[in-house]
């Protein structure tokens, strides 16, 4: 990772910090779209989702390539969530570890690993892939804000599930 990521992944990181308070100093159902409303393993999803794409919004100017960059940060924003939360489940229900430093090593580790690929996979010839993977990502993010304002009643949107 060059110079440029380490930046983006640090401000990525302190957005995703700052935002997991807002909806407590902004509670309105518009801040709740795009924040964490409670403490659900879904919205908290939202850490990964908006900051990056917040700050791949202002990478993307300087980017050589930014088709392939956009390729490259939809893919990742798609496959870090199943990461994490495959691995938050694995540590919480699987081994009965948990705490808020687990958690907070668990997402930063997860946006270390979103900054990587993004890196790596920006010098790959993806950019045919783009379309698709703005509707999913689209669709994905449609889905992170319909959920938040209609949740399951499954474990993943139940705080502490």
């Amino acid at each position: 990772m060059k110079r440029f990521d380490w930046l983006g992944l640090g401000l990525a990181c302190a957005l995703g910090t700052a935002a997991h308070f807002f909806y407590d100093w902004f509670p309105t159902p518009l801040v709740g779209l795009f924040v964490p409303v409670n403490e659900s393993v879904w919205e908290h999803l939202k850490l990964l989702f908006w900051p990056t794409v917040l700050t791949a919004t202002g990478m993307a100017q300087a980017a050589a390539h930014p088709q392939r960059f956009w390729g490259a940060v939809l893919s990742m924003v798609l496959v870090t969530p199943v990461g994490m939360t495959s691995i938050y489940y694995l540590l919480h229900a699987g081994f009965g570890l948990g705490g808020l430093t687990l958690d907070l090593l668990l997402y930063y580790g997860t946006m270390a690993v979103q900054f990587w690929g993004i890196a790596r996979l920006r010098t790959r010839p993806i950019e045919h892939r783009t379309g698709i993977l703005v509707m999913l990502a689209g669709l994905y993010a449609i889905c992170l804000m319909a959920l938040t304002l209609a949740p399951p009643q499954l474990p993943i949107f139940t705080p502490g599930g």
